[in-house]
């Protein structure tokens, strides 16, 4: 390994003590007697509170709860669930589950991987199952939050589990957070145990988060605004300490925010102290939180900025605030506005307007002018208008000038109105012009439509005499939407597709919907109904889409599909489908999804697939990701994966990324990479990067093109 290699290592050492420096520096102290009485009697409070919480659980208190109930299987315990998804679980529900053991939780818990997976319930179910197990046996929920296979279940679970272990045993959690590998399963659990710490103890949950170096920036706001609520000084004093921007600007949004709750004045005068985004930020926080309570103080303190992006930005903000809490008197004061103002405002509040009284925000829009840029509103109008009163919305609707504003919001109009009453959205299509969005919508509406009545849906669609592109789009967004509710019936009709491109879209499409409800089936009718060609054609796109959500599956289904091909023909067929199973798959687990990028015989397709992984891996884990380029060979496979990480590395280090520029072999890819990222190290220290150039192996156009740009001020 050469020189090259050793001197991004060296970076990332230096780094990561750094971090433990920065980290270290950042817990606050306590220099009175009187701060550390009153933050001791805070905490005796709080630990007062996690211990009820530990003993309650989420559900009503042990005296309340009727007695225990008894549950014998998993239907009778479902069925205690109400089907409305936010509604509050009865205390029948709560004392059943706590009348369970460990075992019979496991076991519906593996009961729950193949029944009711279209029910809602079955998520709430889920979830309040690994809270009481994480109760009964801590270690044991953890291991069997690991076993569940589908990634979503799985991340939800494991942060469920790291929730309910941070209350009784901070450390504990800590210590399983910070040893999961990175991906979204690990933010899920940080964003759990940080949230649980910062109640009782916000600078160690703040100790987490930079030990965790997530990129999660918005974990940082929370943390923040709870600290600020107990000790504002030291919250404020760890924040400005932060050295990244993004870091540091959520930081300082959730100081400002709890400020404004505690002490308002103070808060303004905070926020105003800032520089920059962090500066509009922060005050949009305070004024969105004054609003509420004081809306004449906060109107005063807004106007009180100069005209300009911060006033906008915070005026919107605290705006939408406003309508949640008094839409008439939100309304009475836009309409007050001064012309720019108020265009401002409709502009980015239009949603909220549009929630609280479409009539109202109706002629708010008419008195905008009307351009490309207020089409996108009147479509947002409408979308909420068509649920609360149809008639009125259609009406305003028709009104309206002939043209693309109109056009759209009819569009919007018929593509809400089909979800309630598709047979009263195909006769609204019926009278528009066919155009691209009207193709898809005529598909979409006759996918509802076939729901109820198959014959007659798909018999209104042919009546269209749609054509070509036109035809084809329509047909395939039909069988899409009906497989959705009636898959074999979708998938009869799809063979009746006489068309052979239309035919092969809508086959394609009712496989992807029919693979997320039964992988196995789909896979037998493919077999059982399509020629080879079609076979492979569909395959390919059901790889895919499993990609996404399910990697592993795919990866298996794509060994199914290749066994008998070559390993050229493997990376012709089947090449995009390969980076999308490794980028996704790296997200949850980089070392796995990189081993088996390195498993392809084919040169090529281990390195496009490499290069995915590491985009995806440095996002969350960039120490991780760099030392597992350092593991390849170096060659062109190395180069390629080496690229994405000096991309994301030279907006956060560019120093960092200019030494792994250096260690590309390829002089043209060294040239483009050093140039890029010595680009950023100029805007950061100019010196630094000068004397750095001096030494580096690049051509002599390079060198002179960054020369110029090092001199020019």
């Amino acid at each position: 390994m050469n020189w090259r290699t050793f001197l991004p290592i060296l970076t990332l050492l230096i780094g990561l003590g750094a971090g433990m420096v920065l980290t270290k520096s950042l817990s606050p102290s306590k220099n009175s007697a009187q701060t550390e009485q009153s933050t001791a009697s805070k905490k005796s409070q709080r630990a007062t509170s996690r211990q009820n919480r530990s003993e309650q659980g989420d559900g009503p208190s042990s005296n309340s709860s009727p007695s225990k109930v008894s549950v014998s299987d998993l239907e009778s315990l479902i069925n205690l669930l109400d089907e409305a998804p936010h509604s509050f679980p009865p205390a029948e529900f709560f004392a059943a589950i706590k009348g369970l053991n460990a075992s019979e939780i496991s076991q519906f818990i593996d009961e729950l991987k193949t029944s009711f997976l279209n029910d809602s319930r079955s998520y709430r179910l889920r979830e309040t199952l690994f809270k009481q197990l994480a109760l009964i046996d801590p270690q044991g929920a953890w291991a069997k939050a690991n076993t569940l296979k589908n990634y979503n279940s799985r991340s939800h679970a494991i942060g469920t589990v790291a929730g309910v272990i941070a209350r009784s045993d901070p450390a504990q959690a800590t210590r399983l957070v910070l040893e999961m590998k990175g991906g979204n399963t690990r933010h899920s659990a940080l964003y759990q145990v940080a949230s649980t710490l910062a109640i009782d103890d916000p600078a160690n949950a703040f100790t987490l988060l930079e030990k965790a170096k997530t990129n999660h920036y918005y974990l940082y706001q929370g943390t923040f605004s709870t600290w600020a609520k107990s000790d504002p000084t030291a919250a404020i004093a760890a924040a400005e300490k932060i050295k990244n921007l993004g870091t540091r600007q959520r930081a300082l949004s959730g100081i400002a925010s709890a400020l404004a709750i505690e002490d308002p004045d103070r808060a303004w005068q905070f926020a105003n102290s800032l520089t920059g985004n962090n500066h509009h930020n922060a005050l949009a926080q305070v004024a969105s939180q004054i609003v509420t309570n004081d809306p004449e103080r906060a109107i005063a303190l807004v106007e009180s900025l100069s005209k300009g992006q911060a006033q906008s930005e915070v005026m919107s903000q605290f705006t939408s605030n406003w309508m949640g809490s008094d839409p008439e008197a939100a309304f009475a004061w836009i309409e007050g506005l001064p012309n720019e103002q108020k265009r401002l405002t409709i502009r980015n509040n239009i949603w909220s307007l549009a929630q609280h009284d479409p009539s109202k925000a109706s002629k708010l829009l008419e008195s905008m002018p009307l351009n490309f840029k207020t089409s996108n509103h009147y479509s947002t109008l409408v979308s909420h208008w068509v649920q609360s009163d149809p008639k009125a919305a259609l009406t305003w609707v028709q009104g309206l000038p002939l043209g693309q504003t109109r056009q759209t919001a009819m569009q919007n109009y018929i593509n809400n109105l089909g979800q309630n009453d598709p047979i009263a959205a195909a006769r609204l299509l019926e009278q528009e012009p066919l155009n691209q969005q009207t193709n898809y919508q005529a598909g979409s509406l006759a996918g509802q439509w076939a729901t109820s009545d198959p014959e007659a849906a798909f018999a209104w669609l042919e009546n269209l005499s749609l054509s070509g592109n036109a035809y084809q789009q329509a047909i395939t967004s039909a069988i899409s939407n009906l497989a959705n509710s009636d898959v074999e019936t979708a998938a009869a009709y799809s063979l009746q597709i006489e068309d052979s491109r239309s035919r092969k879209q809508a086959v394609q499409s009712l496989l992807t919907t029919w693979a997320n409800k039964d992988l196995e089936k789909a896979k037998a009718w493919a077999h059982a109904n399509l020629d080879q060609n079609e076979q492979v054609s569909s395959f390919k796109t059901l790889i895919s889409s499993l990609g996404y959500q399910q990697p592993q599956v795919a990866k298996d289904l794509l060994a199914e599909i290749s066994a008998n091909m070559t390993p050229e023909e493997t990376q012709k067929e089947f090449a995009d489908s390969i980076r999308e199973i490794s980028g996704n798959w790296a997200r949850n687990e980089p070392q796995e999804a990189a081993e088996w990028a390195l498993s392809f015989p084919s040169p090529k397709t281990q390195t496009q697939a490499l290069t995915s992984v590491v985009d995806q891996w440095t996002d969350f884990d960039t120490e991780g990701a760099a030392n597992f380029v350092l593991t390849l060979e170096e060659g062109e496979t190395r180069d390629s994966a080496t690229s994405p990480l000096i991309s994301k590395l030279r907006h956060t280090d560019p120093e960092a990324a200019f030494l792994w520029a250096e260690s590309i072999s390829d002089p043209n890819q060294r040239d483009r990479l050093i140039k890029q990222s010595m680009q950023s190290w100029i805007k950061t220290d100019r010196e630094a990067a000068r004397v750095a150039l001096q030494r580096a192996e690049v051509s002599d156009s390079t060198r002179q093109i960054l020369l110029k740009n090092l001199d020019k001020e």
